[in-house]
């Protein structure tokens, strides 16, 4: 990996932690944490606005309104007819944007099927995160004030969408099986700060 950028890509579950755990090991090595910032570079590329990125992205983030975007993103995506053209070509430009800054320095990639757009990479490293569905709905219900079975609810939902999406655009791969990445680890073993370190520490043995 000495002669290329090394790429960290994080698939996972939802309330499985990717997020938190991709921006810790993103500050830990002091790479650069690609998530929503993935719309905007893709926008200035495209000379779009940010916002035709913001309605059929894989995930929109946001502080404090993350299930209903999640669910109107997944929505828009998938049950829109109308807009499945547009839908594949934001897909196609965020591809050749996320291979543009993978080639330009080190990052950490959370989610987005960049397992699969990074594939030729040399540097890249795929991971898994998942948990069982006790863990999960209870990170969300604490994270969104939520009953438990209501955040059981807004997990399968999503993430039938979410396999959906990248079962679509991957053509012969299966999202979460662990014979497509480099590495599946359940969260719930070590919790987020420890799973991290797990991460960090095979990364490094990697590199």
């Amino acid at each position: 990996m000495a002669d290329s950028k090394t790429i960290i890509s994080i698939g996972r579950e939802v309330g499985a932690g990717g997020r938190a755990i991709g921006k810790i090991i993103a500050e830990r090595l002091g790479y650069k944490y690609v998530d929503t910032l993935l719309l905007s570079e893709s926008a200035k590329d495209s000379g779009l606005s940010e916002e035709e990125f913001e309605i059929r992205d894989e995930v929109i983030s946001g502080e404090g309104n993350y299930i209903f975007s999640e669910l109107l993103n997944f929505w828009n995506s998938f049950t829109n007819s109308v807009s499945k053209c547009s839908q594949e070509s934001v897909f196609v430009q965020q591809s050749e944007t996320l291979r543009r800054i993978a080639k330009e320095e080190n990052i950490v990639v959370v989610g987005r099927a960049s397992d699969y757009i990074l594939r030729d990479e040399p540097g890249l490293i795929t991971c898994f995160l998942h948990a069982p569905i006790e863990f999960r709905r209870a990170q969300i219900a604490e994270r969104e004030h939520i009953s438990e079975e209501e955040a059981e609810k807004i997990i399968l939902k999503i993430e039938s969408k979410r396999k959906e999406f990248y079962e679509f655009y991957t053509t012969f791969k299966q999202w979460g099986h662990s014979t497509g990445y480099d590495i599946c680890l359940d969260v719930s073993k070590f919790g987020i700060e420890k799973s991290a370190e797990f991460l960090l520490n095979y990364i490094e043995l990697r590199k």
